[in-house]
């Protein structure tokens, strides 16, 4: 996928305006981008189960509305409430604030869930490229070393569609959607604001990898394309290895989705779906 593709699929709008049951743009905190959407399903109930979707866009774009919602949608068919989040995008706002935003959207959800009619002890996070990893992040790290007062969430589910969970190893090909800071350093430094003998230490504090051993792991189902240009399938048969020694093989199983390259596209098909889904309804 080259840079053209990605702004073009990273641009798309979708079209919820059928979905009558619905808030949009609730703000769950400060920044210019904490929001969220919140779908509902037609049947109305005094709490729903919830799937949480986080975007992807290499932490530069993206958008709660964009294409990349379709797929979790069919949540609601499900029985499901499908909530959409927008979080801090880089360069208006460095790493780590993504991962603090995302935080505090599972908190607020948790802590206004009588308001937004969700069942705090059923929620699921979906989340798509850097959002699998804003997703895995969340679900695992029990104390943020960067925020240590923000309270750890307990979530029932992951769903992590190809996740960049080795930031540092992931930069090269992140490079090739992301781009290069106009200055001329790495995608990380423009994403961070640290020169590169700051950057290791400040990427290592988000590979969710490095907390596994303390953490209460929720079932991860993991699913990666074996033609993905942009975040190599290395990266996830490892993390899935490192989960395999904390979770039994049926709380983390892994799809390896033969020709698909990265973006949700290339995960949609029905069949695919139906399986994802069914994993959410064994555990959420």
């Amino acid at each position: 996928m080259d840079n053209r593709e990605f702004s073009e699929l990273y641009g798309r709008y979708i079209d919820t305006s059928s979905i009558e049951n619905k808030r949009l743009d609730i703000c769950y905190g400060n920044k210019p981008k904490n929001r969220m959407d919140v779908y509902y399903p037609d049947l109305y109930l005094d709490k729903y189960p919830a799937i949480v979707f986080i975007h992807g866009g290499a932490f530069f774009k993206g958008d709660k509305k964009r294409y990349q919602l379709k797929p979790a949608l069919q949540g609601l068919k499900y029985g499901y409430a499908v909530i959409s989040i927008d979080y801090s995008l880089a360069p208006e706002e460095l790493l780590p604030q993504a991962y603090i935003d995302v935080r505090k959207a599972v908190n607020f959800i948790i802590e206004n869930s009588e308001m937004l009619k969700i069942d705090k002890e059923r929620i699921c996070l979906w989340g798509e490229s850097v959002g699998a990893s804003l997703a895995l992040y969340t679900a695992i790290v029990d104390e943020m070393p960067f925020d240590r007062s923000s309270p750890f969430p307990v979530i029932q589910a992951i769903i992590d569609w190809y996740a960049p969970i080795d930031l540092i190893e992931a930069e090269d090909r992140l490079k090739k959607v992301g781009g290069q800071d106009r200055s001329g350093g790495s995608l990380y430094e423009a994403l961070f604001g640290k020169k590169a003998d700051q950057l290791h230490r400040a990427m290592e504090e988000l590979d969710p990898t490095c907390y596994l051993k303390d953490a209460v792991i929720p079932p991860v189902l993991i699913e990666h394309g074996d033609k993905d240009p942009v975040v190599d399938l290395s990266q996830s048969i490892h993390f899935r290895e490192e989960l395999l020694k904390y979770l039994p093989e049926e709380q983390a199983p892994m799809r390896i989705v033969e020709g698909a390259g990265h973006g949700v596209e290339y995960f949609q098909e029905q069949e695919n779906l139906d399986y994802v889904f069914k994993f959410i309804q064994r555990y959420v």
